[in-house]
């Protein structure tokens, strides 16, 4: 199952429990948020674990977000991708050694 979630800061991410594999930076347009091309990624290495991966995904989460140039005042949200379970390409680099 595949969750999207969209936040406006870092602090949120601690109440998120899957791993993210994708996330993109929106931007406030007038009344809309649009795509701004900013996104960044985390792939499961190989041999890693699930547990692993799942909290190394969540730091490089708030890394990024905590350092974006972002003012706070909602100019900026974040939309991040959940997976509650590995895919089959990530099972299968859990399994690389």
């Amino acid at each position: 199952m595949v969750t999207i979630r969209c936040i406006g800061v870092a602090k949120d991410i601690g109440r998120l429990g899957h791993c993210g594999s994708r996330r993109d930076v929106l931007k406030k347009e007038r009344e809309n948020y649009q795509y701004n091309y900013d996104n960044w990624s985390s792939d499961i290495k190989p041999g890693e674990q699930w547990a692993a991966y799942a909290a190394r995904s969540r730091k490089e989460t708030q890394d990024y977000i905590e350092s974006y140039p972002d003012n706070g005042n909602g100019e900026y949200i974040y939309c991040l991708i959940f997976t509650e379970k590995p895919t089959l390409e990530q099972l299968q680099k859990m399994n690389e050694c």
